[in-house]
């Protein structure tokens, strides 16, 4: 007796995709994150190249939920993806792990994660069409953490960049200079 298994094939691939990726943005979710960056710091490590996270929080997102429905909110984390995704280099991985926190890590070049960090804040800072006559603007404020600064552990190395985010995050809120 035979049977044509395709689809359930199809359907177990697709399962274990969702399992691993946000279903709106498409990014990695924390679980494919969270493997991906301890293999990295352990290879990393190994090699004893640097490695660098960031972590973002997009700024005014509530508001913009709140004023302009989740249609458009999701419109933001979209479009915040796709900039993410345009704006790393192809071996860098980005996800989404919350609602409008994102993160990504990467392999500092010899000037180190200050340009890349540049780049992704500015291009998030510009505005995004929510419709054909309205634009928000949602900036991100970013913490950086490194393993010259914090050592090779994952764990530590979320932290210190979390802590990071919301240190320039209440600096904005304050009126103060980042930097």
């Amino acid at each position: 007796m035979s049977r044509d298994v395709t689809e359930l094939r199809r359907l177990q691939s697709n399962v274990a995709a969702l399992a691993l990726r946000d279903s709106l943005t498409g990014l990695a979710n924390r679980r494919l994150f969270d493997e991906l960056f301890e293999s990295a710091v352990a290879r990393t490590e190994r090699s004893g190249r640097a490695l660098a996270v960031a972590f973002l929080d997009l700024d005014g997102f509530k508001g913009i939920n709140d004023r302009h429905g989740h249609k458009a909110g999701d419109l933001v984390l979209c479009e915040t993806a796709r900039r993410l995704l345009a704006n790393v280099r192809g071996a860098d991985t980005v996800a989404r792990v919350g609602g409008d926190e994102f993160v990504f890590f990467f392999e500092p070049d010899e000037q180190g994660s200050h340009d890349i960090v540049e780049r992704v804040g500015r291009v998030l800072s510009a505005p995004i069409r929510i419709s054909s006559d309205t634009t928000v603007s949602c900036p991100a404020s970013i913490g950086v953490a490194d393993t010259g600064s914090v050592g090779y552990d994952a764990e530590a190395l979320l932290v210190a960049a979390d802590v990071a985010m919301y240190d320039m995050k209440r600096s904005r809120q304050n009126g103060r200079p980042v930097g």
